[in-house]
């Protein structure tokens, strides 16, 4: 009898250190996740900053182009010009020439003359200092007086006024602004010859044309193109 108690003893023993035994090895076995899937804190935050810095990157270089793109629309927004123009009659200078060139900004002393007016007082000063040379005073021999009368303080607030002087062959011959080109630093300004006196001595010509002043920032050089309606011969 004792000998069986023994081995029942013996017996419970062992269950119970196997159970033991298998609690250890449950508590100490622990899931060991793939290397290639873990991200270290250093790591992390090496990545976080790599796409903050992209996202800035982007945001600037789409600054800059939306930038770009408004610098490029300035730069290329010219206003529309609808040539407003006068003609009228003036002397043909036979004395004294040098003079009618001393006030031009247009290039050598040659014909057509361009003279640039920016205010009322610019306007006014040449024609007393050029009277004893084109007669504005005179009606019957220069209408520049008369063309220029609308061209007054409020005028001269948003626009400029180029005057240009030409002589033609016949006295009759007619004119008009054909078209304004503007490139920033040059104007060509368009005359068309589109009727032509042909019974009548040479005479001279005054020819206004009111430019905005937007048109004008940067202009330095003046050049008029002289043309012939379709209907005239044309020069060889």
């Amino acid at each position: 009898m004792k000998k069986l108690t023994v081995l029942i003893l013996i017996f419970s023993l062992a269950l119970a250190c196997l159970a033991s035994c298998a609690e250890t090895e449950n508590e100490s076995s622990v899931d060991i996740p793939d290397e290639s899937s873990v991200v270290t804190e250093s790591e992390s935050s090496t990545v976080t900053e790599s796409e903050a810095v992209a996202e800035s990157s982007l945001t600037v270089e789409e600054s800059s182009e939306e930038e770009n793109s408004e610098q490029s629309e300035e730069s290329i927004e010219i206003p529309e010009i609808i040539p407003d123009f006068t003609v009228s009659k003036a002397p043909v200078v036979s004395t004294d020439e040098s003079r009618v060139y001393e006030k031009a900004v247009s290039d050598g002393n040659k014909l057509p003359v361009v003279y640039k007016f920016d205010t009322r007082e610019e306007l006014d000063s040449f024609k007393s200092e050029y009277e004893d040379l084109f007669h504005f005073k005179n009606p019957s021999s220069c209408g520049f007086n008369e063309a220029t009368v609308k061209y007054d303080d409020a005028f001269f607030e948003n626009n400029t006024l180029i005057v240009i002087y030409l002589e033609s062959p016949c006295y009759g011959d007619e004119y008009i602004v054909g078209e304004i080109y503007n490139d920033l630093s040059t104007v060509r300004i368009q005359l068309v010859l589109t009727d032509v006196g042909w019974d009548q001595g040479s005479g001279g010509k005054f020819i206004t044309v009111a430019m905005p002043d937007a048109m004008m920032k940067n202009v330095n050089t003046y050049i008029v193109e002289m043309a012939f309606a379709e209907h005239l011969p044309q020069p060889n």
